[in-house]
């Protein structure tokens, strides 16, 4: 099955594809860059009951507490244990 072009939607069946991979793998935890919508990760999550992470930091300094290098690796590391637990 050929995927959609980076940006776009997945159809229906890659959906529904993904739901069925999710659940097969018992992932505990769905990782999603903040500035997508949230609208593909809160349905996987709903249907496969898996934790949604979507406040990480990739490559920009944010808002206090998260003013350096060192807090984005501290901060990223702190996101991902907690969600894997």
């Amino acid at each position: 099955m050929a995927g959609q072009p980076p940006g776009q939607a997945p159809r229906a069946a890659e959906t529904a594809a993904l739901i069925d991979a999710i659940k097969a793998a018992h992932v505990k935890a769905i990782f999603s860059e903040s500035q997508f919508p949230p609208k593909l990760v809160d349905q996987l999550a709903q249907e496969t009951g898996t934790k949604v992470v979507a406040d990480l930091y990739d490559d920009a300094i944010g808002d206090p507490p998260v003013t350096t290098y060192e807090q984005i690796i501290t901060w990223d590391t702190d996101q991902l244990v907690k969600a894997l637990k």
